[in-house]
């Protein structure tokens, strides 16, 4: 009698801690389990390790657009740039950026069309509709100094510069082929930037075989080519 008590005595407590164990895994609050969430990492936390990664609207990083929509949150933009102990933060790059001082992150597609203008491109970045987080800034189109410290932390030789000029070259890096990887599109175009050099031309970022950035006129719009990409702070 005494061992058939014993016995059952174990078997109670299998099924509880079974039990337990299944609640735990299967609980569900519309993101994804419970021990998934556990598992993941805040964009908050991002180290130069997940430059190449995916934020996801939820404000998680994932590894790539696929990881992101298999949670069931839309991926936002790609870690382009996180902030050390000896360079900038994004708020150093650009005070305007909503006291956001972490990181950049860029789009996974391209905003608006090829034949924008500069007023255009700062439209249509703005206006990007992807899904963001919550507690990253809105989007808005990037500085000359912000592509060129988003080209640094992906593998480029730039030093970046507040003092832009015409003509500064630099080697593209890994940010296209991080953004194609990551199931982003190629960042081998010319970009539009937020900066301007006077009152009738803003700079551009040449990601194609050129390399460098250029003024340009701001009315410029079928025969330049040029595109433009959001990208927002966290």
């Amino acid at each position: 009698m005494k061992n058939l008590m014993k016995c059952a005595a174990i078997l109670a407590a299998t099924l509880l801690a079974f039990g337990f164990a299944s609640c735990k895994t299967n609980s569900d609050d519309g993101s994804g389990t419970e021990a998934k969430i556990i598992n993941l990492k805040p964009m908050e936390q991002a180290t130069a390790d997940d430059i190449g990664k995916v934020i996801g609207a939820d404000g998680y990083i994932y590894a790539n657009k696929a990881a992101a929509e298999a949670k069931g949150t839309t991926a936002s933009a790609m870690i382009a740039y996180v902030g050390s102990a000896t360079e900038p933060t994004s708020s150093d790059i650009n005070a305007s950026m909503e006291g956001h001082a972490h990181g950049l992150a860029i789009a996974l597609s391209n905003a608006g069309s090829w034949q924008a203008s500069w007023s255009a491109a700062i439209t249509s970045a703005a206006s990007y509709a992807a899904a963001r987080p919550a507690r990253a800034s809105t989007w808005r189109l990037p500085s000359a100094y912000q592509w060129m410290w988003m080209l640094k932390g992906c593998g480029s030789n730039i030093t970046p510069k507040t003092n832009i000029g015409d003509a500064l070259e630099f080697q593209n890096g890994n940010i296209s082929n991080l953004s194609q990887a990551c199931g982003g599109v190629s960042v081998y175009n010319k970009y539009w930037t937020s900066t301007e050099k006077d009152k009738d031309n803003a700079y551009e970022c040449r990601c194609n075989n050129q390399h460098k950035f250029q003024s340009a006129t701001k009315s410029q719009d079928e025969l330049a080519g040029i595109w433009a990409i959001a990208i927002f702070a966290f």
